[in-house]
C-alpha cells in the first residue's frame, strides 16, 4: 500500500512514507490483494465512552480481550456531557480517575500500549472538551493569553435629519469602535458613495458632527470581545490548540505519533463564536491590515455593508470580507492542526456542526473542512441524509485528495439494532462516498443497564457479538477498496457559499443545491452521481476534451444552483468551460453580483449573457427551459426547477452508469465509481436482481464479494463504443462490479431455459428445530445487573400480564397454555401500587373539608367516591418501585439516554392547572419502634403530610411504634412545573440546600422599560472593614456586565445560569459602589444580584438588588465612578423575589425533549466535579429498618398471577420475589426449589 499526498493546499513538511490507513492513487496500483486481506488501517473505529464506572486496568484489559481478532483498528476515548449547569449543553461528565489527571495520563499510556499489542491505535475525541467554558485546553489558552479571545462585530445606528448639530454619546459601547460613518438616505435607501467618515469626530466618547441638509443614517460598527472564546483568526490559535491538546499526547507517549496514536477525531467543534463565525462577524486587529493587503482597499469606510445595503458595492464588500475572514481562519486555526497530523502520517477526522448542510459554517464549510484528513459526518438513526452531509464531505475529500471520509454511525438506533440493520445502512452511506466507519457505541460501562449514550453499544454487550466479525470484515473490505484511487463522476454542482455571503438569495440557493442533489443521486433520484465543488477547486480545474479536470475528477457538466451572486473567478471559469464545449446548467437565479465590482457590473453581465443568452436581470422574464449553444458545442442551460437537471444531463451525454428500462437512468439505484490503478470499480446499490446496467467502462468484468473477499467473472457482457452492458447477478446490499484490463466474456442472450448463471438450489427448512437459549450477558462488572455478579445472565422476563385473584372468581384455567390473558393489564417487575391517589382537585377546592374526612382513624375505602363541590372523585392506585421510583421517569438523565440517575421523587404527577391539588393515602408498616423523620419534597409546589391524623414537618422527630400507621399527603401544584415529590422516613432530618439567593435579593428592572432596553444600575454602600470573603452572585435576562468600584467583575449572557465572582480584592474601607449594565432582547427582563460579605468572625451580610438601586436608560460618562451624581436616576422597579419569580418554575418547552427538565436559574457548576457511581436506588431503599408502604392493609391473603411468553429452548427459570410461589410452563406445573 502506498500513501499519497495532495498538492492542493498542502502546508508543512512531507508526510511519512506509507502511513497507516492512507490509500494509494498510483495508476498501476493492484487493489485485489488488499481487498482479499485488507492491510492495517481500514477496520472500524469504536467510540469508547470512558464513563459510568471507575476506570480500572482489569476492566479495560478484559474489554480489549473481547475485541481481540475483530476488524477494529482504533479505540477513540470519548466523554459525554451533562444537561445543564454550564454554558454549553452541559459540563463534561466526570470520570475516575479525573480526565487529564496524572493517574488518567498513566492509565491512558498503559491503555495505548496494551491496545498496540493487538494492532489497535487509540486517541481522545474533543467532544464536549473543545468548547471554551468547559474548563479544558481552550480555557487554559485564553487564561494564559486573553488576547487570544475572539471579537465579533456589532453595530448601532441613529437616523438624523439635517441641517443640525448632531451629538451622539456612544461611550458605553461594549467594544471598541471600528467605524463610525454617516450615509445619506434617499427614499429609505442609502445613496451609494455618500459615506462620511465620522471616526475622526469621535472625541471624548462622543460623536460631534454638523449634519448637512437631508436624511442621514449614522452607523457605528464596533468589536466586542467574547469572554469565553478562542479567536480562529489569530495566527497563534491553532498552534496553541496543538500545544495544549494534541502535542501533550505525543509528549506523554514519545515516538507514538502515527503509531499507537495514529488518529484524532474532532466532534462538533465550537470555539464560542460559532454563530458569528457563520454570520461573517469575526474581527481582530489583523483583519483591517490583511484586508487592505489582500483586497487593495480600506474596509472601514464600507464595513457597514456587512449589516445593511450601502449600494452596488455591498456584495463585493461582503464577499471580500468573508474571503479574508475565512482565509485567516484557515491560516490561524485549521491549517496548523491539519499540518500536525499530516506530518506524522496520522488521520484527523471530523464531524463538525451542521456537517455540510450549512454552507457558511466556520465562514465557509468547504474551505475550512478541507483542512482535515477525514472530512466526515454522523449518520444518526437509519435515515441517512447523504445529500446534505456525506456528499459534501466526500466531495471535499475528492477535490482536495484527503485520504478518508469519516462516517460516525449509527447512534440512537436503540438496543434492538442488528448487524443486518448496520450492513444496510453502512452501504447507504458508503455509496455516497464515506469510507471510514466509526461505530458510535462502545461503552466502558452500562452500570446495571442504567448508563448509555445514544445507544446501542455495538460490540461485546450485544448477544450477536460472536457473529459481528463478518459484518466488520465486510466493512473493512469496502473501506479499503473505496478509499483507493480517485472518484469519477460526470457532474459538478457548485457549493453555493457566495449567495449566502453576499446576502443575495442565499437561502434559496441552499434549498436549490440540495434539491438538485436529491434529484440526481438521492434515494429516489436518477442515479447520476455528482460532486459538490467550491470556487477554489473550480479555479484549479483544467479544461481538457470538454471536461473539467481536477484532482483526478473529470466533470462533463457544471451546475449553478440559483447563484444570484458568485465569485468572479467562478463565472470566468464557467465561461471558459462553455467556450471549450462544456455544459453549464443554471437553476433559478443567474449571477448578478460578484466580488469584482458588486452589483450592476456590465462585465459580469456580458459573461453571463454569453453563457446563457440572458443576463441575471433578463433571466426573470426568460422562457425556461432554454439553452444557449455556441460553435464549440458548448451549452448554457437555464432551468426552472431542480427536477429538470437529470433530464438535460441524460440528453447531453451517456451517463457513467444507468439501468436499462428505468426512468431517467435508474431512479433510486445508485452507483459509486472509482478509478483504482488500471481498474474501474463500481459499487451498485439498490439494483433489482438481473438488472441490466450500463457502465461507461470496458474490460474483463468481475464481481468482488466484500463478505468473503472472493471474486468471480460475470459472463454475458455486451460492449458498445461507449461502454459495457452487464446483467447483474444478484441483489445484495451492494454489488462491486470491477472492470480490469482485458476482453470481457462473450455476450450470452438470456432465455427462459438458458440462464446466464446457475441459481443455488433451494433447501426446505421445515420440520422440528433444535433450539437452545445461551446466557450471553457477562455481569462480572455489573453491566446488566447491579451489583455485579459472577454468573452469566440469560434471557429475562421483565414485563408481564398480571391479574389478581378475588373472592368468587374462577381461576381454574389461568395456568392453561391456551388461556386468553389479553384483558389482563401489563406490569413490570418491582413496580406496583403503593398509594391511593385522589385528584387533581381544581384550584380553590375546600381542602380543609376534604382533610377532615380523610384524617379519620379508619383506613380509606378506595371503593367509595369522594364528593367535593358537587363533583365526584374516585381513588386510583398510584404505582412505583421502592427501588427505582416512577416507571419510565427515574429522573432527569440528560441527553441521549440513561445516566444512572434515580431521583428520590417517586411521586410524579402530570401538569394540570396551577393551584390544583392531589391527595395520596397509604398505610405505613414500621418493623420496629424508632425515632424517624418524615422527609418530604415537592419540586413543583407545596406538600403537607399527616401521620395518624397529626400534621408533620421535616424537622419534627416522630416516635413511631412498631406496626401499622395511616399516612395522608397533600400535594399542591404552584406553577406549570409538574409535581415531583417524595414523602419517606429516615433516621435523620433532610439536608437543607441553601438557595442561590437570599430572600433579600429581588429581580429588578427599569420601570416600564421598552422592549430591548439596556438599563444602567448603581448601588453604593459603606464598609467599616474589608471582609474576609466577598462573593457576588448575579444573572440577568438576557445579559449583564457587573462592576465593583469601577472594575469589571464579569459578564454573562445565559439567564438560566448564575455566575459567582470573588470580588474581595476590589473592596475598600469606606464607600463602595456596585454597578451593572443589563440588556434584554425581548420577553422577560430582569436583573438579580447579591454580594455576600463575611467577616473574620464568620458573620455575614449582603448587598442585594432591590428598589433602593438607582437606574436609568441613558447614562453619562463616569457612571462607574463613586463621585458620579445619580440623583436624577430612578429607583429600580421590583419584579419579584427569586423563588417566586417567572424564571424559577419554568415550564418545560422546546429543546428539553431528551429527559432534560427546565427549572430555576442555577449556579454555574464546577466544570470538573468528582465522579460518584450510582447505587441505582432510592435513598431509603437500602435501609433494612425503613417503614414500608402498604396501601391494602388488613388483607390477609393476596394472590397475583403473572403470565409471559417464553422463547423456544426454555428449560428453567429463576424468581426473585417474596411469598409462596407456584409456576406453570405450557400448562404443566413446575417444581419450585426455594
Amino acid at each position: 500500500m502506498t500513501g499519497s499526498v495532495s498538492a492542493a493546499g498542502r502546508a508543512g513538511a512531507a508526510a511519512p512514507a506509507n502511513p497507516v490507513g492512507y490509500p494509494s492513487r498510483d495508476s498501476n496500483f493492484d487493489a485485489l490483494p488488499g481487498f482479499i486481506n485488507p492491510p492495517p488501517g481500514y477496520g472500524a473505529v469504536a467510540f469508547y465512552w470512558w464513563l459510568g464506572d471507575p476506570l480500572t486496568k482489569e476492566r479495560i484489559r478484559w474489554q480489549l480481550d473481547q475485541l481481540r481478532g475483530a476488524p477494529v483498528v482504533g479505540l477513540q476515548v470519548n466523554y459525554a456531557h451533562g444537561a445543564k449547569g454550564n454554558r454549553w449543553y452541559g459540563p463534561t461528565l466526570p470520570s475516575e480517575p479525573p480526565l487529564f489527571s496524572e493517574a488518567w495520563w498513566d492509565l491512558f499510556g498503559w491503555f495505548m500500549r496494551e491496545a498496540q499489542k493487538q494492532g489497535l491505535a487509540v486517541s481522545l475525541s474533543d467532544y464536549t472538551l473543545c468548547v471554551p467554558g468547559q474548563g479544558w485546553w481552550n480555557d487554559e489558552i485564553i487564561k494564559e493569553d486573553p488576547a487570544l479571545r475572539a471579537s465579533v462585530l456589532r453595530h448601532v445606528t441613529r437616523d438624523v435629519r439635517g441641517p443640525m448639530e448632531f451629538s451622539w454619546d456612544i461611550w458605553d459601547l461594549p467594544g471598541n469602535p471600528v467605524s463610525i460613518a454617516a450615509y445619506r438616505v434617499d427614499n429609505d435607501a442609502i445613496r451609494p458613495g455618500s459615506a462620511v467618515d465620522l471616526l475622526p469626530d469621535f472625541v471624548g466618547a462622543a460623536v460631534r458632527w454638523r449634519v448637512p441638509g437631508g436624511n442621514w443614517k449614522v452607523v457605528a460598527v464596533y468589536a466586542e470581545v467574547v469572554p469565553l472564546s478562542l479567536d480562529p483568526l489569530n495566527p497563534l490559535s491553532g498552534k496553541k490548540v496543538v500545544e495544549k491538546f494534541f502535542q501533550r499526547f505525543e509528549d506523554r507517549n514519545p515516538g507514538q505519533g502515527g503509531r499507537g496514536l495514529n488518529f484524532f477525531f474532532s466532534d462538533e467543534l465550537s470555539l464560542g463564536i460559532n454563530d458569528d463565525w457563520l454570520a461573517g462577524r469575526l474581527w481582530s486587529g489583523r483583519v483591517a491590515v490583511e484586508f487592505r493587503r489582500r483586497k487593495g482597499y480600506d474596509l472601514a469606510p464600507e464595513i457597514a455593508a456587512l449589516f445593511m445595503d450601502i449600494g452596488p458595492r455591498t456584495p463585493k464588500v461582503r464577499l471580500d470580507y468573508r474571503d479574508v475572514m475565512v482565509s485567516l481562519s484557515e491560516e490561524g486555526y485549521f491549517r496548523p492542526v491539519y499540518d500536525w497530523h499530516r506530518d506524522r502520517g496520522m488521520l484527523y477526522g471530523c464531524d463538525h456542526g451542521w456537517r455540510g448542510s450549512n454552507v457558511v459554517e466556520f465562514g465557509d464549510y468547504f474551505r475550512t473542512q478541507r483542512w482535515t484528513l477525514g472530512p466526515g459526518n454522523d449518520s444518526p438513526g437509519f435515515e441517512p441524509d447523504v445529500i446534505r452531509k456525506n456528499k459534501v464531505n466526500s466531495s471535499i475529500a475528492h477535490l482536495y485528495e484527503r485520504p478518508r471520509v469519516w462516517l460516525e454511525g449509527f447512534y440512537g438506533t436503540g438496543w434492538g439494532t442488528t448487524t443486518a440493520d448496520l450492513a444496510v445502512n453502512t452501504v447507504k452511506n458508503f455509496v455516497a462516498g464515506s469510507n471510514l466507519l466509526a461505530l458510535h457505541g462502545l461503552y466502558y460501562s452500562t452500570h446495571g443497564g442504567w448508563w448509555e449514550w445514544a445507544p446501542p453499544c455495538n460490540f461485546f454487550r450485544m448477544p450477536y457479538w460472536p457473529h459481528t466479525a463478518a459484518y466488520l470484515r465486510y466493512c473493512e473490505r469496502l473501506s479499503y477498496l473505496l478509499s483507493q484511487g480517485v472518484h469519477r463522476c460526470d457532474v459538478a454542482v457548485l457549493y453555493p457559499v457566495a449567495p449566502v455571503e453576499a446576502g443575495l438569495g442565499g437561502e434559496r440557493a441552499v434549498e436549490t443545491v440540495f434539491a438538485i442533489g436529491d434529484r440526481l443521486f438521492g434515494p429516489q433520484g436518477a442515479g447520476i452521481d455528482f460532486d459538490y465543488m467550491d470556487f477554489e477547486a473550480l479555479g484549479r480545474a483544467e479544461i481538457v476534451d470538454r471536461e473539467l479536470r481536477v484532482s483526478g475528477e473529470r466533470y462533463r457538466a457544471l451546475v449553478l444552483p440559483s447563484m444570484a451572486a458568485a465569485r468572479f473567478s467562478t463565472v470566468k471559469k464557467a465561461l471558459e468551460f462553455c467556450r471549450a464545449g462544456g455544459m453549464v446548467v443554471a437553476v433559478g437565479a443567474l449571477p448578478g453580483a460578484s466580488d469584482r465590482a458588486g452589483r450592476d457590473d456590465p462585465e459580469l453581465d456580458a459573461m453571463v449573457k454569453e453563457i446563457f443568452g440572458v443576463t441575471a436581470g433578463e433571466a426573470a422574464a426568460a422562457a425556461r427551459p432554454r439553452v444557449e449553444r455556441n460553435g464549440a458545442s458548448g451549452a448554457g442551460w437555464l432551468l426552472n426547477e431542480p427536477g429538470d437537471v437529470p433530464g438535460v444531463i441524460i440528453e447531453a451525454f451517456t451517463p457513467d452508469f444507468s439501468v436499462f428500462g428505468a426512468p431517467q437512468g435508474g431512479a433510486g439505484i445508485q452507483a459509486l465509481h472509482r478509478r483504482i490503478g488500471p481498474r474501474d470499480v463500481y459499487m451498485v446499490v439498490g439494483a433489482p436482481e438481473d438488472s441490466e446496467c450500463f457502465f461507461r467502462a470496458k474490460g474483463t468484468v468481475e464481481i468482488w464479494d466484500p463478505w468473503t473477499g472472493n471474486t468471480r467473472p460475470i459472463h454475458g457482457a455486451s460492449v458498445t463504443a461507449e461502454g459495457t452492458s452487464v446483467r447483474l447477478p444478484g441483489a445484495d446490499e451492494a454489488q462491486l462490479i470491477v472492470f480490469s484490463p482485458g476482453a470481457p466474456s462473450l455476450a450470452v442472450e438470456k432465455t427462459d431455459i438458458d440462464e446466464t448463471r446457475a441459481r443455488p438450489a433451494q433447501v426446505a427448512l421445515d420440520g422440528p428445530w433444535e433450539f437452545e437459549l445461551r446466557p450471553t450477558m457477562d455481569n462480572r462488572f455489573g453491566d446488566f445487573h447491579w451489583p455485579p455478579t459472577a454468573a452469566l445472565i440469560g434471557a429475562e422476563a421483565r414485563r408481564f400480564k398480571y391479574s389478581e385473584e378475588t373472592a368468587g372468581r374462577d381461576t381454574s384455567g389461568w395456568s392453561a397454555a391456551a388461556f386468553d390473558a389479553s384483558a389482563w393489564r401489563e406490569t413490570t417487575f418491582s413496580y406496583g401500587p403503593q398509594f391511593w391517589k385522589l385528584g387533581p382537585l381544581p384550584p380553590g377546592s375546600d381542602t380543609a373539608g376534604v382533610e377532615r374526612r380523610l384524617l379519620s382513624p379508619e383506613a380509606v375505602d378506595r371503593d367509595v367516591a369522594v364528593h367535593i363541590a358537587g363533583k365526584i372523585f374516585r381513588w386510583e392506585p398510584y404505582e412505583f418501585s421502592l427501588r427505582w421510583g416512577v416507571e419510565g421517569k427515574p429522573g432527569e438523565q440528560g441527553y441521549h439516554g440513561l445516566k444512572e440517575v434515580i431521583r428520590d421523587e417517586f411521586i410524579d404527577l402530570p401538569n394540570d392547572k396551577p393551584g390544583s391539588s392531589w391527595y395520596l393515602w397509604t398505610s405505613v408498616r414500621a418493623p420496629k419502634d424508632a425515632r424517624l423523620f418524615l422527609q418530604t419534597s415537592n419540586m413543583g409546589g407545596g406538600i403537607e403530610a399527616w401521620l395518624d391524623g397529626t400534621v408533620t414537618t421535616p424537622d419534627m422527630p416522630l416516635d413511631i411504634r412498631r406496626g401499622e400507621h395511616h399516612m395522608l399527603v397533600r400535594l399542591t401544584q404552584k406553577s406549570m412545573m409538574p409535581v415531583r415529590a417524595y414523602a419517606a422516613f429516615n433516621a435523620s432530618p433532610p439536608p437543607k440546600e441553601p438557595p442561590a439567593f437570599s430572600p433579600a435579593a429581588s429581580y429588578i428592572w427599569f420601570p416600564n422599560a421598552p422592549v430591548g432596553a439596556a438599563p444602567f444600575f448603581r448601588k453604593d454602600f459603606r464598609l467599616a472593614e474589608v471582609p474576609k470573603s466577598a462573593e457576588l452572585r448575579i444573572t440577568a435576562d438576557d445579559s449583564y456586565a457587573v462592576y465593583v468600584n469601577g472594575r469589571e467583575a464579569g459578564r454573562g449572557d445565559r439567564s438560566h445560569l448564575i455566575q459567582e465572582y470573588d470580588v474581595r480584592e476590589d473592596l475598600m474601607i469606606g464607600r463602595n459602589l456596585l454597578c451593572a449594565r443589563a440588556r434584554n432582547a425581548g420577553g422577560l427582563a430582569g436583573l438579580i444580584a447579591e454580594l455576600t460579605l463575611t467577616d473574620a468572625s464568620g458573620h455575614s451580610k449582603s448587598i442585594a438588588t432591590d428598589p433602593s438601586w438607582r437606574c436609568t436608560l441613558e447614562a453619562r460618562p463616569g457612571w462607574l465612578d463613586l463621585e458620579f451624581d445619580d440623583a436624577k436616576w430612578q429607583p429600580a422597579a421590583w419584579i419579584s423575589g427569586f423563588e417566586n419569580s417567572p424564571w424559577f418554575p419554568t415550564e418545560p418547552g422546546p429543546g428539553f425533549s431528551h429527559g432534560v427538565v427546565a427549572g430555576p436559574p442555577m449556579l454555574e457548576v464546577d466544570p470538573h466535579p468528582k465522579f460518584v457511581p450510582s447505587e441505582l436506588r432510592l435513598r431509603w431503599f437500602a435501609d433494612p429498618d425503613r417503614p414500608v408502604f402498604d396501601c391494602r392493609p388488613g388483607e390477609q391473603r393476596r394472590v397475583g398471577w403473572y403470565r409471559f411468553t417464553a422463547p423456544p429452548g426454555f428449560r428453567s427459570m429463576e424468581f426473585s420475589c417474596f411469598g409462596e410461589v407456584r409456576a406453570w410452563a405450557g400448562g404443566e406445573e413446575m417444581a419450585v426449589d426455594p
